[in-house]
């Protein structure tokens, strides 16, 4: 409260461009949550990877923080530029609790096309996707561990790469 009322922003940026928001929402506190959220935090803001905050609690198993996320507007149904969507990150870490509690307002594992990422890499269809999978499955000096989600596989991957891949 303090940095707000000298002038710092809410949604001040890390180096990894997360927000306060992303930060309590990893660390499961619930409260300060809901409290930059009514401070005029972004509850969509977007790291660097393309996560917002209700990405970075499923991944955390935060369920208190989560439930917060989605009960104040959180979209639900947004990818990040790596990974799937909070419905599936959960699950795919082991989250039966936040799936569940994900599922029962509302979210699915569809992303609609065109939707969801805020990004200055363009969107990718399926033929610049298999490009990029191409690009690093054929290169030796990158380690490609993909995450089967149900309807696509993912590769993390650092911007400027895939960027490259998308280019080629």
């Amino acid at each position: 409260e303090w940095l707000l009322g000298v002038g710092a922003p809410v949604d001040a940026l890390n180096s990894a461009e997360s927000t306060p928001l992303h930060a309590a929402a990893v660390k499961g506190h619930d409260d300060v949550v809901a409290w930059l959220v009514g401070a005029g935090a972004d509850i969509d803001a977007r790291d660097k990877y393309g996560w917002m905050p209700l990405h970075k609690a499923c991944e955390a198993g935060q369920f208190e923080a989560a439930r917060t996320l989605v009960a104040l507007g959180a979209q639900k149904n947004t990818r990040g530029v790596v990974g799937g969507t909070p419905l599936q990150i959960a699950r795919s870490n082991g989250y039966p609790e936040i799936a569940a509690m994900l599922a029962s307002a509302g979210a699915t594992t569809q992303t609609p096309l065109g939707e969801g990422l805020r990004s200055n890499l363009p969107h990718l269809n399926a033929e610049a996707y298999c490009k990029l999978l191409r690009h690093f499955l054929l290169s030796s000096s990158f380690s490609v561990c993909p995450r089967i989600f149900t309807d696509r596989v993912d590769v993390s991957v650092p911007p400027a790469l895939f960027a490259e891949a998308y280019a080629e």
